[in-house]
């Protein structure tokens, strides 16, 4: 299954990791609250949150790949 939600691409990569949402949480600088919301497609990332998660991710989920 390809990720296709910013919050799928954060657990996609969290599971790769082998990472729990804590670990996200601190090296992204928001709550493991945040980070499960994001996930679960409860809430979206503001613009502000897509810094630290395009560089978490090492990609920037919004950008089409071809």
């Amino acid at each position: 299954m390809s990720p296709k939600t910013i919050g799928e691409h954060l657990k996609k990569r969290r599971l790769e990791l082998n990472w729990g949402q804590q670990q996200v949480a601190e090296v992204t600088g928001y709550t493991w609250l945040s980070v499960s919301n994001w996930e679960r497609g409860v809430n979206r990332p503001t613009k502000k949150a897509m810094i630290p998660i395009i560089t978490f991710l090492g990609y920037d989920p919004r950008v089409e790949k071809t």
